[in-house]
């Protein structure tokens, strides 16, 4: 055997035992934001859905959602608005960790100097199960309470959403 074909078989020996990476777990966290009456309805006219987005995680991996619009403030360009942080991580038991910020930027009329852009901001963590809802609330605008209501779910596998749109 030469050197070559030693090698070659160094190599092969060594693919075939070495343990292939585990990929990181995902999550999908659904965001529900809401403006209202925490214990009104949508029927009433009492309670508003602002937006309903999701977020396809990677265990530890950011990510963020902003809605709202922009506006010129002094030639600045400015996003008011909400903007919506979370990281997950898991947890023993089955419980996946959320650790986040909400903010809301609002324009308020009457500055000294005209408009002013106000930003509250929440820190939260949360510990929840697989398909267990937590409620975040970040403060009233006026005289409108503003929440998250925010799920972790394991994501569909592939081969499910295969078989689900190709039937």
């Amino acid at each position: 055997m030469n050197l070559f074909q030693v090698l070659a078989v160094a190599v092969s020996f060594a693919a075939g035992t070495a343990t292939p990476p585990v990929p990181p777990k995902e999550y999908v966290v659904k965001l529900d934001l809401q403006q209202g009456d925490p214990r009104g309805s949508r029927a009433a006219g009492t309670l508003e859905v602002i937006s309903r987005p999701q977020l396809l995680l990677a265990e530890k991996q950011k990510g963020w959602v902003q809605f709202g619009q922009a506006a010129r403030v002094y030639g600045e360009e400015v996003t008011l608005g909400h903007r919506i942080t979370v990281t997950t991580e898991s947890l023993a038991g089955g419980k996946v960790r959320v650790d986040g910020s909400a903010e809301a930027t609002t324009l308020v009329e009457g500055g000294r100097h005209g408009p002013v852009l106000q930003t509250t901001r929440t820190v939260f963590r949360c510990d929840v199960k697989l398909g267990e809802t937590a409620r975040v609330s970040f403060g009233k605008q006026g005289d409108k309470e503003t929440w998250v209501d925010l799920t972790v779910e394991a994501p569909v596998p592939e081969s499910a959403v295969n078989l689900r749109f190709h039937r």
